[in-house]
């Protein structure tokens, strides 16, 4: 299991989840995510290689699900590695997740980019040496990757060991797309219809974004930029959830309501936090 000793923070009341679909590159809307009933969207932040809280905070949507009879569906909104240190240990938690809880997807980072072109070979030298300065040689070490190996020779033998690491990377969407909400790692290009976004933007886009009053559409749930408050921030067009989980130790998950609930406290995201 993910998680099996369970407690949760400050959960509200129960939520029908709601058909999802996630989109790719290619088939923007030909792939469905089907969600029944019995389930319920979690949207999780970025956890830049953080394995214990991510640890944590699984047990705490598995307490909110079960006290509510219900299955998690996780959506991970990107950056799972670099900046912390146990990077491997989070990419096995999360193909285990996305093994287990049917439906689930994993919305790639712009970091988790930065790791999939070092695996692929496909790593400039400017983006290099970005990924390098932003927590890239955490990931590097935990993978047993000295700076100063080959990268090539490196970066095969990470695939040969950790196949599944890569796969998980590969099959990686730009964004989740549900009846209400829109789920980015990044953020959406402003006056930009959802379904012609740039996958650029989806993983890297701060500004226009995160000042724009403008209706989006749906809203627009987002990680990438730590919120100010080291909360989970909600605006009247989109919901920021990056808690800066390496520095506060905070890892936060939205719990998304289902466009059919009724009453008023229902239709309200919830928060589950570390």
């Amino acid at each position: 299991m993910c998680g099996s000793r369970c407690r949760t923070w400050f959960g509200r009341s129960a939520f029908r989840p709601h058909r999802a679909r996630h989109c790719g590159f290619e088939d923007w809307k030909k792939k469905d995510c089907p969600v029944t009933e019995d389930r319920i969207v979690y949207a999780i932040g970025d956890i830049h290689g953080m394995a214990g809280l991510l640890r944590n905070l699984l047990e705490r949507i598995e307490a909110h699900a079960i006290q509510r009879q219900a299955v998690p569906q996780l959506v991970f909104l990107g950056d799972l590695v670099d900046r912390g240190h146990e990077n491997v240990a989070v990419l096995d938690t999360v193909c285990d997740c996305l093994d287990r809880y049917e439906g689930s997807r994993l919305i790639l980072g712009n970091h988790d980019e930065y790791f999939l072109k070092f695996l692929d070979g496909t790593l400039d030298a400017e983006s290099r040496g970005n990924w390098h300065t932003y927590g890239g040689l955490e990931t590097l070490r935990s993978y047993g990757v000295d700076p100063d190996d080959d990268e090539k020779t490196a970066a095969a033998r990470v695939r040969e060991r950790y196949p599944h690491h890569y796969r998980l990377l590969l099959e990686a969407v730009p964004c989740v797309d549900l009846d209400r909400f829109f789920l980015v790692h990044a953020g959406v290009r402003p006056g930009v219809p959802l379904n012609a976004q740039a996958p650029q933007d989806l993983r890297w886009i701060r500004e226009p974004f995160l000042s724009s009053e403008a209706s989006f559409g749906k809203t627009v749930v987002h990680g990438h930029t730590i919120t100010k408050s080291g909360r989970p921030e909600v605006f009247p067009n989109r919901v920021a959830i990056d808690t800066g989980a390496y520095a506060s130790g905070h890892l936060t998950a939205a719990v998304l309501p289902s466009p059919t609930a009724e009453a008023a406290a229902d239709r309200d995201i919830a928060f589950l936090s570390t």
